[in-house]
C-alpha cells in the first residue's frame, strides 16, 4: 500500500512531464517529420501519439463517470489489484523487454493529421490532470473499470492511471526514437 497522496503526486508530476515533452518537443515539429515511418518499421511519432488519444478516448469517460457516480469516502492509501500490477508491470518502459502487439481497436491510420493528433493528446492530458484532482476525494480503490483489451477483466481506477501514465511513456520513449 501506498499514500494516495504521495501515488497522485508521482502520476501528476509524471503526466506533466509527459505533457511538456510532447509541447516542448514534438508540437511545433513540421507535419512530414510527424508522419515519417520509422526506420524500424515501426510506428511514426503521429501514430504514437493517435495510439495513445485512442486510450485517452477510451479510459477518460469511464474515470469521468467512476469519480462521478462514487459516493464512498476517501481513503487515504492506494492499493493495486493483481492484474492492475500486472499490466502495470507488462507495460512499463523500464521493464520493457518485449514488444506488444497493439489490439486492433488501438492501432492508429497510416495517414494521420498530426497537429490534429497532438492537440487532442494536449487536451487529453490535460483534462487527465483535472480528473487526478478529484481522486483525492474519492475512495479509488472501489472503483472499478474494465481493461480496453480485455474487457472481462477489471481493475481499480489506481491501476487505470497508473497504466496509463506507464503506457503513455513507453510510446512517447518510441516516438523520440523517431527524431
Amino acid at each position: 500500500m501506498q499514500s494516495k497522496q504521495l501515488f497522485l503526486e508521482d502520476m501528476n508530476g509524471k503526466l506533466e512531464k509527459q505533457l511538456q515533452l510532447v509541447i516542448g518537443q514534438l508540437q511545433n515539429l513540421p507535419e512530414p517529420i510527424l508522419n515519417k515511418p520509422s526506420i524500424t518499421r515501426g510506428w511514426s511519432i503521429a501514430q504514437c501519439i493517435s495510439h495513445l488519444n485512442s486510450y485517452y478516448d477510451y479510459y477518460l469517460p469511464k474515470i469521468h463517470h467512476g469519480l462521478n457516480c462514487n459516493q464512498i469516502i476517501n481513503n487515504n492509501m492506494v492499493k493495486h489489484t493483481f492484474m492492475g500490477r500486472y499490466f502495470i508491470n507488462m507495460i512499463n518502459h523500464e521493464n520493457a523487454t518485449k514488444k506488444y502487439k497493439a489490439a486492433k481497436k488501438h492501432l492508429p491510420l497510416n495517414t494521420l493529421n498530426a497537429y490534429s493528433e497532438i492537440a487532442n493528446f494536449i487536451t487529453n492530458s490535460e483534462n487527465l490532470i483535472k480528473l487526478i484532482a478529484q481522486f483525492q476525494r474519492k475512495n479509488t480503490n472501489q472503483i472499478k473499470m474494465e481493461v480496453s483489451v480485455i474487457p472481462f477483466i477489471k481493475i481499480n481506477l489506481n491501476d487505470a492511471l497508473a497504466f496509463m501514465i506507464a503506457h503513455q511513456e513507453r510510446h512517447l520513449k518510441q516516438a523520440l526514437r523517431n527524431l
